[in-house]
């Protein structure tokens, strides 16, 4: 859990012991009220009773005989060695309210000022703790508005007014104009912050997709991720450990949300995402920077990509680019599964057995969340709810199926129990909706054990410490020998069951699975694994992902043959090998160039006519010796990378461990150091978007008008902004994930879908229901489609993935689409 910044702690009182700080007036020092005589003693601290306490300024240390006694300062109250603290800081509460009040903030204020200087890896602009010095209470009011999307008319609420005045000393924000002034300020100050941070990493990630709001507004979104410190020389030499390379927290994690850009009415051709991503680039002083975006498969991201690379960077050519042979396309893994499954599906539900099968339980799943008696007699018995389809993530159908198999025997005995006391029709109804015969369980249980390694591959990808570049050679692989075991299941083969690597007797099925079941389901693999083969291809052209094994000392060149065959670890191997050559060459380049101080950009005119090797197809430029002319004449010299491969593997490490290995190497192999910090840090899949926009997607619900873009975009960063700088103790609430949330969301689907019973009641009264199954189009909005039209409704669901799929033929093809394509899902 993230440490809050800002400590509401007892601070220890020994630096306000000052006059010109504690907010004491000498003057008014209490008198001493007669008794014995009193000296102070020369080792009136000695015992460590008063000295370690928070409650010193209050109170002056006296020996008297040989015993020490504390003396308020106010009214001369004393208290011997060995009394309760307790009772004296009552005593300074109670008695002296006002002077411990004033002392107690201006102390915890120092206090909490010492923790910002002392950050650990993230550093914060001056202009923040600038801020935060001047009125911690107006950032305090900020950090409650962002963490729970309040809206800004909170602070003129009159109990918080009653809070702000009798609870607190000092003023919380109260005034709605003030607040969205404090907000923007806050937030370009957390900008800064970050602005910070980038000037000491280089070869950064981003990850960018594109959500469109239930008001139909588009946004995109764009997420970063880097390796704080690791060119800031300074701070690597005097940090004791690897902790300097790693977030606030202490993990192999930095992911940041850069900007939440509202696209208005703007189309989302490649070209005008292009420039709105230069602008957001040119904004955060990362033109020079950016090495790889992490992107979905959809039409106009290949089109973003082919702009940004022959219209912006092939001209610029910036020092991460050049290196890199090219800023790379990384595609999004989790998209890429995803696809796969929408092909599954779209297949099986051209089969009867399953349509049917489907359509129940997606008729099950949304009565148990719309019919108020079915879904509180169900919550009584604690099973768990069939969770609700998404119209783009195909794969919570798996997860709708596998909650169904696994509490099939549950949802049929309380069913028999609520049709014994409940006698209307959505009961009598209801009772088609539990009719599965065995043939149908047989199916579904098949399909969930065939595909279960997807859903496997899907959480995992959702794990921050998976979801990075050295796993995607594992991902792809894997996925590729999983699919060719379903190819030879399809063919007959039966499958031997292994107590070592991977076993697919589950290929086999039950004894009772109809032949002509099973078949269905492998054919739909196989129409999955076709699509998937493409992106193979687009996979295996990308040196990145070989080479990000290779530099992991965890894995090295033994990572590569653990996966491939010999012929092809050679290979990958070699192809790994000339990318480092190249980017030696143009490391040293650079430095050369920084060393004779020409560090400016050449006029555009002049390196088009240049022959470097990034003029060459970016996608095959390390397969042939044709792209790397250029810098062919140039020597280079590879001992660092020939001893790098000669180190003994890091054996049963972690990520953590990973760049521990290389934090100790980096004077070693520096310019390695370099490029493995950066792979480490490079993103697989766009999750940590989708998760922005998850959040988004509960904020921006249409009742709630008043929450517009730009306020949207300044609460989404700002949260986020002080979740990644540790301004928050623990991890910020996520709107809706408590039980109360839940209802409040469930009234509000109720109410907005299904408002009365009676539409529950006709669903389920129409005779023709057995063949009807409910649907989400891309709006959000629940309708009918009628079994009679399943051609069509296939259809429907194919063309959203055809743009993806176009992409994939002309990438294929070698061709980049600058096509004005609108984005899919």
């Amino acid at each position: 859990m993230q440490q809050h910044i800002i400590q509401q702690r007892l601070p220890d009182l020994a630096n306000a012991t000052e006059s010109s700080s504690d907010g004491l007036s000498r003057d008014n020092s209490p008198v001493d009220h007669g008794g014995a005589s009193q000296q102070k003693g020369k080792n009136d601290k000695s015992s460590g009773w008063m000295p370690e306490s928070t409650l010193e300024p209050f109170f002056e240390v006296f020996t008297v005989n040989g015993s020490q006694i504390s003396k308020c300062r106010y009214c001369g109250k004393r208290y011997p060695e060995g009394e309760s603290t307790g009772n004296m800081a009552k005593h300074a509460r109670n008695v002296h309210s006002g002077v411990y009040a004033s002392t107690n903030e201006k102390v915890k204020k120092a206090r909490s000022l010492d923790t910002f200087s002392n950050r650990r890896s993230l550093r914060l602009s001056q202009s923040i703790k600038n801020e935060y010095k001047l009125n911690p209470k107006m950032l305090r009011t900020a950090e409650i508005v962002t963490e729970g999307f309040l809206p800004f008319s909170f602070v003129q609420m009159s109990s918080w007014r009653r809070i702000s005045e009798e609870y607190v000393s000092g003023s919380f924000i109260q005034s709605r104009t003030t607040l969205t002034k404090k907000l923007n300020l806050y937030a370009s100050q957390m900008d800064e912050s970050i602005l910070l941070n980038l000037r000491d990493t280089h070869f950064v990630n981003l990850q960018l997709d594109i959500w469109t709001a239930p008001n139909g507004e588009a946004f995109l979104g764009a997420v970063i991720s880097f390796a704080p410190n690791f060119m800031n020389a300074t701070a690597l030499d005097l940090a004791d450990s690897s902790r300097v390379l790693l977030n606030d927290s202490g993990k192999p994690h930095n992911v940041h949300i850069l900007d939440f850009i509202s696209l208005k009415r703007k189309k989302h051709s490649g070209e005008i995402l292009c420039d709105v991503l230069v602008d957001l680039m040119k904004k955060f002083n990362l033109m020079e920077k950016v090495a790889t975006i992490t992107m979905d498969n959809a039409t106009n991201n290949g089109s973003l990509h082919s702009y940004l690379i022959h219209n912006k960077l092939n001209i610029l050519k910036p020092s991460a680019h050049n290196p890199f042979g090219g800023t790379r396309y990384i595609r999004c893994a989790s998209h890429v599964l995803n696809i796969q499954f929408q092909k599954i599906l779209s297949q099986l539900k051209l089969n009867t057995v399953f349509y049917g099968a489907y359509g129940k339980i997606l008729k099950l799943a949304k009565i148990m969340r719309f019919s108020t008696r079915i879904n509180s007699t169900l919550k009584e018995t604690g099973i768990p709810f069939i969770p609700l389809e998404s119209p783009t993530r195909w794969m919570l159908s798996w997860r709708q199926i596998d909650v169904f198999i696994e509490n099939f025997s549950a949802y049929g005995s309380w069913f028999a129990k609520l049709a014994e006391s409940e006698k209307d029709i959505i009961t009598s109804q209801l009772r088609d909706a539990f009719a599965f015969d065995r043939r149908d369980i047989d199916f579904l249980k098949y399909f969930i054990e065939v595909t279960r390694p997807l859903m496997e591959f899907t959480l995992a990808l959702q794990d921050e410490d998976y979801s990075n570049l050295p796993n995607g050679l594992k991902f792809y692989y894997t996925l590729k020998h999983y699919y060719q075991k379903c190819t030879e299941a399809l063919e007959g083969r039966n499958m031997k069951a292994k107590q070592t690597g991977i076993d697919f007797s589950f290929l086999n099925g039950q004894s009772t699975l109809q032949e002509a079941d099973k078949s269905c389901i492998l054919e739909a693999m196989s129409i999955a694994q076709n699509s998937f083969l493409g992106y193979l291809v687009l996979f295996e052209r990308n040196p990145l992902y070989y080479l990000a094994v290779v530099l992991d000392p965890t894995a090295k060149v033994e990572g590569l043959h653990e996966v491939m065959h010999h012929e092809e670890a050679q290979r990958r191997y070699l192809q790994s090998e000339n990318f480092i050559k190249t980017y030696f060459k143009q490391h040293d380049l650079e430095h050369q160039s920084r060393d004779t101080g020409n560090q400016t950009i050449s006029e555009p005119t002049i390196r088009r006519k240049e022959k470097s090797f990034i003029d060459a197809h970016l996608s095959d430029f390390m397969d042939t010796d044709e792209n790397c002319k250029g810098l062919d004449a140039l020597p280079v010299a590879m001992e660092e990378w020939h001893q790098y491969v000669n180190e003994p593997r890091l054996v049963g490490g972690s990520r953590s461990a990973a760049i521990d290995w290389w934090f100790v190497r980096r004077a070693a192999y520096p310019r390695l150091f370099k490029l493995a910090m950066s792979l480490f840090y490079t993103k697989i899949t766009t999750c940590d978007v989708e998760r922005a926009f998850s959040l988004a997607g509960r904020v921006m619900r249409k009742d709630r008008t008043r929450l517009n873009s730009t306020n949207m975009r300044t609460l989404m960063v700002l949260r986020d902004r002080f979740t990644q700088f540790g301004f928050y103790k623990s991890a910020p609430m996520m709107p809706g994930q408590s039980e109360i949330d839940f209802e409040e969301d469930l009234e509000y689907l109720s109410a907005s879908e299904f408002d009365i019973e009676d539409d529950l009641n006709r669903l389920l009264h129409d005779p023709q229901e057995e063949s009807m199954i409910v649907e989400s189009n891309v709006d959000g909005k629940f309708q009918l489609s009628d079994k009679t039209n399943s051609q069509d409704y296939m259809k429907a669901q194919e063309n959203s993935s055809e743009d993806e799929e176009t992409c994939v033929e002309k990438d294929l093809d070698g061709e980049s689409s600058i096509a004005d394509a609108r984005i899919s899902g």
